[in-house]
């Protein structure tokens, strides 16, 4: 039975101020956990029912000690969620941060605040190949439970970077391509080999500080009476028409 203090510790980091106190985060359902398992970050504890621990008995083979099998009931409250898919990670963050590569086609996100899209965007960038993800200090919290969730794995695999947009994008050298809904139709713009995409807030758009620095700005054209695009899927067409997939 997993203990009161171990269930207090563990529910404390829903909260970012603890996670970044204790340099830890919670990683939860199959798939995330078996991704997580498969990665080089590790795992400090991991909490599942019996049932996930049989089934995946092989792979934790090499860290048979840090899994505690727990109940339906024990999981839910761990978890804060109402139907808990089998098992959560404690996860310790990584001791050295990925570098993003000077080649290829970087994503970065200015002021994205919902930990759904965030999450979505990680995978994205994951799913496409790009070069890594940058995100500024106002960005969501890429530890924040629902980001991870959402992310689906890709956290562990997308170098990632914390740096005000205009200061990576001043640093970085490749030219700056940005979504805006005023920009250049994309069927018009080509793309370089090497780049950065910029994607905005969801209902602000792209900083002032950042409008200067883009190069090109690129709209998605469409014929329907919607607002704008959700970020995650204009990030999604503006990568795919960037790294050659359309």
């Amino acid at each position: 039975m997993i203990s009161k203090t171990q269930m207090q510790f563990v529910q404390s980091l829903q909260q970012k101020k603890f996670r970044q106190r204790y340099g830890m985060f919670i990683a939860g359902g199959d798939k995330v956990v078996r991704e997580l398992l498969a990665s080089s970050w590790n795992a400090n504890n991991i909490y599942a029912l019996p049932s996930w621990i049989e089934l995946n008995k092989d792979l934790l083979n090499q860290n048979p000690d840090i899994c505690e099998a727990v109940s339906p009931k024990e999981l839910e409250r761990l978890s804060f969620q109402e139907h808990p898919n089998d098992v959560l990670a404690v996860v310790n963050f990584p001791k050295n941060q990925a570098k993003i590569e000077k080649q290829g086609w970087v994503l970065s996100l200015d002021g994205i605040r919902d930990p759904g899209n965030m999450g979505t965007l990680l995978r994205t960038a994951d799913w496409f190949g790009a070069a890594g993800v940058c995100a500024s200090p106002d960005c969501v919290d890429r530890f924040n439970p629902k980001v991870v969730q959402a992310a689906m794995g890709s956290l562990f695999r997308v170098p990632f970077q914390v740096q005000p947009p205009d200061e990576f994008l001043m640093e970085d050298g490749r030219l700056l391509f940005g979504a805006d809904a005023r920009g250049k139709e994309l069927k018009e713009v080509t793309f370089p080999p090497d780049g950065i995409l910029v994607i905005g807030n969801e209902s602000r758009g792209l900083s002032l500080a950042v409008q200067q620095k883009i190069n090109t700005s690129v709209r998605i054209g469409g014929s329907g009476s919607a607002e704008s695009l959700n970020a995650t899927i204009a990030a999604g067409i503006l990568l795919a028409k960037a790294l050659g997939f359309t």
